[in-house]
């Protein structure tokens, strides 16, 4: 993947599957690059995950603002820096 894609993969018992690719606009990158949050069923958090804070950076406007995903499942947005 590079700094303005994601994918959302769908797993069944199991095997995983793609469901949705998206392209962030060009002024707006990803960082970092690689990793994954695994997402159990609702209420029972996260597992496997090799992303806890996700950074997305704004180009055009020179800022960028952190999300954060705890081992709960939570995601929290910071302040843009």
């Amino acid at each position: 993947s590079d700094a303005n894609t994601y994918t959302i993969l769908g797993s069944c018992k199991g095997q995983s599957f793609s469901t949705s690719s998206y392209d962030t606009p060009t002024n707006i990158t990803i960082s970092p690059t690689s990793g994954n949050v695994d997402f159990k069923p609702l209420g029972q958090g996260v597992t496997g995950g090799s992303l806890s804070t996700i950074t997305l950076t704004n180009s055009a406007i020179g800022k960028s603002i952190d999300i954060t995903i705890t081992l709960s499942g939570d995601i929290t947005v910071g302040s843009m820096y």
